[in-house]
């Protein structure tokens, strides 16, 4: 299964990142099996971050979430489609 992600806004630091556990997917485990607050960030956590226009194509088992948007817009565009094969 894949998610891709197509950025209709800039995701950035201030806007919101998408945080993803690279290799996570391979664990064959979920965050809460693993982490004893799986709310807190995990130590091997990477920030992405894209402009608009960009597309993030992932497995989807890796443990992913998003920050909080701090910009003063309060807007974050994005499009995420399921695919399965």
């Amino acid at each position: 299964v894949a998610n891709v992600l197509v950025a209709l806004a800039p995701y950035s630091t201030i806007t919101g990142p998408l945080c993803a556990v690279p290799g996570s997917h391979r664990r064959y485990r979920l965050p809460a099996e693993d982490m004893s607050d799986p709310s807190v960030a995990h130590p091997a956590e990477v920030q992405i971050t894209c402009d608009r226009g960009d597309c993030i194509v992932m497995n989807a088992h890796i443990w992913h979430s998003g920050m909080e948007n701090l910009s003063l817009s309060g807007t974050r565009g994005k499009a995420i489609v399921h695919m399965f094969w």
